[in-house]
């Protein structure tokens, strides 16, 4: 006999997107590597090699994750990240910085501005992979318990409200029609 929860798990289970990871990096070549393992692992990656437009990206695309550089031109990954979590809608969004640094000072200064994790560079693709995919996931989780009540799936009051007045938005924007029930 399957159980009503076993049957939404697995529901819940067939319906779910791979993570969608924001890699930020100048080097290229480094982004591209990081974007391979990624994808390698089942996810999706995006690449900005721009820091400077690395808070557009996150708002077109939602990513997951954001896998930053902390040294790059035009803003460092300290400066993105600290305007990151100036947004309400970033505050959950896990920021895993990617460094040759070696000065612990300075590895908890981006924890302490905003950064969940540190990896120093160089490193091994498949652990990233096997990092970046635990990280995305727990946030995924946490998210749900965050917006969704616990019971009933549904969106709690407040994500409701905040779902609500984007589509609004979006239906003003577009002049399309909206119904809510």
């Amino acid at each position: 006999i399957v159980t009503l929860g076993a049957w939404l798990a697995d529901f819940d289970e067939a319906e779910k997107e791979p993570h969608t990871i924001l890699v930020v990096d100048d080097d290229d070549f480094a982004a591209a590597s990081y974007a391979m393992a990624i994808e390698m692992a089942g996810m999706r990656a995006i690449v900005v090699n721009d820091a400077t437009k690395a808070m557009e990206a996150v708002d077109r695309i939602s990513p997951d994750l954001v896998l930053m550089d902390m040294n790059m031109p035009g803003a460092s990954g300290l400066e993105v990240a600290q305007v990151l979590r100036q947004s309400r809608n970033n505050l959950s969004l896990p920021i895993v910085f990617l460094s040759a640094e070696r000065d612990v000072q300075i590895q908890q200064l981006a924890r302490r501005v905003g950064g969940d994790d540190f990896i120093s560079k160089p490193v091994n693709l498949e652990h990233l992979a096997s990092m970046v995919a635990i990280r995305a996931e727990r946030a995924h989780a946490l998210r749900q318990i965050m917006e969704k009540d616990s019971l009933t799936g549904l969106l709690n009051h407040a994500s409701f409200k905040e779902r609500l007045s984007v589509e609004l938005d979006r239906s003003a924007r577009t002049q399309s029609p909206i119904a809510v029930c």
